[in-house]
């Protein structure tokens, strides 16, 4: 499933200015309750690239550094 998001900086408080460096994060849980029954997550993220810096050494994890002016 997957999700949209717009980020807000007028939630963001008490600095003078928005503009600089936000770290946005994805992650996935180990296991979901369906029907009252735990299941394990068969999913994994995969890297390409640069990106792989940022990926969690268990693939449920990872995120994106974001500069706004």
């Amino acid at each position: 499933m997957v999700y949209g998001y717009n980020l807000s900086l007028s939630s963001v408080t008490g600095v003078p200015s928005k503009t600089g460096q936000y770290r946005i994060t994805f992650s996935l849980d180990p296991e979901a309750t369906v029907g009252g029954v735990k299941v394990p997550n068969h999913i994994k993220m995969v890297s390409k690239a640069d990106a792989a810096a940022t990926l969690a050494a268990d693939g449920l994890s990872t995120s994106v550094i974001i500069t706004v002016n």
